[in-house]
């Protein structure tokens, strides 16, 4: 639900490969009844985490339109990376992504580091700021107990933080957090 609502959010950029998978287009999408400037940056993520910065991009899309923003070669990717961007929107609408040059199996991915902090706040909800020491894919939170978050599914670069609130359920109590990313998925238990 997490990634439906960031792929149908009003303003977006999504990747796009050619057919051979070597040029990479970006496609600004704008479905809000103003013209909109969009700020874009391209980087490598190493699988340790780091950004190398490739490309900076910058354009305007026309109310209810699409339109390619910029476009990237993959050999220009260094090996051992995977391609990363980031756009922020002159209404306001951000947005990330990623794109892997073959499979996720594939990738030689490392321990995120993964830890998290929690704080309740005074309304009933609780502040959970997750940082990574290195490459998290598709971090995920889970309670003990039902409730909402304010974002879900998210990658982090090394020495990066989110901060996600949490609302339970009404009646649940303290939640008890557990945080999860691909490698730690995919690796034996």
């Amino acid at each position: 639900h997490y990634a439906a609502r960031r792929f149908f959010q009003p303003v977006t950029v999504s990747a796009i490969p050619a057919e051979d998978g070597r040029p990479i287009n970006f496609s600004m999408v704008n479905d809000t009844a103003e013209d909109v400037e969009i700020d874009m940056n391209i980087v490598a993520l190493t699988m340790d985490g780091n950004r190398v910065p490739l490309k900076s991009a910058n354009g305007t899309c026309t109310t209810d339109k699409a339109a390619t923003l910029t476009d990237i070669d993959m050999s220009s990717l260094p090996d051992g990376t995977i391609l990363a961007w980031s756009f922020i929107a002159s209404n306001g609408m951000t947005g990330e992504g990623h794109h892997v040059r073959d499979t996720y199996k594939a990738l030689e991915l490392l321990p995120a580091g993964l830890t998290f902090t929690t704080s309740s706040l005074k309304n009933g909800q609780f502040e959970i700021d997750v940082t990574a020491s290195g490459l998290a894919l598709f971090v995920m939170l889970e309670a003990d107990q039902p409730g909402r978050y304010s974002d879900n599914l998210f990658d982090l670069a090394a020495g990066e933080t989110r901060r996600i609130i949490f609302t339970p359920k009404a009646g649940g109590g303290q939640p008890h957090f557990r945080v999860f990313d691909l490698h730690g998925c995919q690796s034996p238990h």
